[in-house]
């Protein structure tokens, strides 16, 4: 049974899309945090981690895909949600709203 607290975008599929940049392919798929809680993302293997608000949509890109059928892997954890690039995807960049994001973004501040 699908967790609620997370979903894909209306406007990505269940296969997230390909686009063609001259001989590279790109893989996209957005994402957004349907809890009342900021919750984490945390992009393998390097354990970047970038923390979506409520109702907050981020993009997952991977560049340099080399299998077109190369889909990201994301794990749901309940309170966090962890994301790999299969086999034949290369690094996985975060954006929203068309800007790149940096790890750390939107960490809340340690008590």
């Amino acid at each position: 049974m699908a967790n609620p607290s997370f979903q894909r975008t209306p406007s990505a599929p269940l296969k997230s899309n390909v686009e063609q940049h001259g001989r590279r392919m790109i893989r996209m798929m957005s994402i957004t945090n349907r809890t009342e809680l900021p919750r984490p993302v945390y992009v393998e293997p390097e354990g970047a981690d970038y923390w979506m608000l409520p109702e907050q949509t981020f993009e997952l890109r991977a560049e340099d895909v080399v299998d077109p059928s190369a889909q990201f892997e994301i794990w749901d954890n309940g309170d966090c949600l962890q994301v790999w690039p299969s086999n034949g995807m290369g690094f996985i960049s975060v954006f929203a709203e068309e800007q790149e994001l940096e790890c750390g973004h939107q960490r809340p501040q340690a008590a």
